[in-house]
């Protein structure tokens, strides 16, 4: 099985549709033939598209912010830049070529990546063009440390997004949410009715204490408040209401796992 993607957003996918048909631009090419081999359609890529071909683009600013809506159509927040060096990406180590595919727009490089690109860099137009060679499947991994470092990376950034989907449900979802995680947990629950609660909204069974949820913080006072209360008081932060539901999302009900769906993903286990 293949898979093709219908351009940025899926902008060509009713063409796809009403044509009948799946296509690519590579437009410079020309026509190929069906017998083309990789290696050959390679080797005419790189020549045709010779600014596509593996790298990386390094470059000093030159400005503070500007507003600048004109010179590309969609991206008006600018700073202008004098683009002076370029790296090939086959000579950057497994760790700075995991650090440089996230998927963040903007992000600051680690120490060790920074020194990678700085040590490889070649002036701007000095880097042969690459033609990308059919090669072995590489390893995941090439060592622990890059496997690490990129699974951890993975990770935080599930959390964000997982605490993202969290964050943009309103108050009464939040509250059927944390309901639906206390029945996981075991609990008997019942939910308040809007209008005057007396600052319950849920109620759950069995047990005795006081918890308070906010996806926004609690100030230092409110942590003094809950240490020194009468009651036994927990207080949920956003992370924490993140992994409470990831904890517990596979015996959550169906109601509950439908405010925040979720994936389960699967990673490859390290080599023997």
């Amino acid at each position: 099985m293949w898979m093709i993607r219908s351009g940025r957003g899926s902008e060509h996918v009713e063409a796809f549709l009403e044509h009948g048909i799946v296509a690519i631009s590579w437009s410079a090419l020309g026509a190929l033939s069906p017998a083309t081999k990789k290696d050959e359609l390679l080797r005419q890529y790189a020549v045709s598209y010779p600014q596509d071909r593996e790298g990386r683009r390094m470059g000093a600013v030159l400005s503070d912010y500007e507003w600048q809506p004109k010179p590309i159509e969609d991206l008006p927040h600018t700073r202008r830049l004098k683009w002076t060096h370029e790296v090939a990406r086959d000579v950057l180590s497994t760790g700075t070529r995991n650090t440089l595919g996230a998927i963040q727009t903007l992000f600051k490089l680690s120490t060790d990546a920074a020194q990678d690109l700085t040590s490889h860099a070649q002036e701007r137009g000095r880097v042969p063009a690459v033609v990308p060679a059919a090669r072995a499947a590489e390893p995941i991994a090439e060592d622990e440390e890059a496997r690490s470092a990129l699974v951890n990376e993975s990770i935080e950034k599930a959390d964000d997004f997982i605490e993202d989907a969290i964050s943009e449900l309103d108050w009464q979802q939040v509250q059927d949410l944390v309901a639906g995680i206390l029945r996981a947990m075991g609990y008997r629950t019942s939910v308040s009715e809007p209008g005057p609660d007396r600052g319950v909204d849920i109620r759950a069974s069995p047990g005795d204490k006081c918890l308070y949820v906010s996806t926004g913080g609690f100030t230092k006072d409110a942590y003094y408040e809950a240490e020194h209360a009468a009651v036994a008081t927990t207080l949920i932060t956003l992370p924490t209401l993140r992994r409470l539901l990831v904890d517990y999302y596979e015996t959550l009900d169906t109601e509950t796992r439908a405010l925040v769906p979720l994936r389960r993903l699967y990673w490859p286990d390290a080599r023997k």
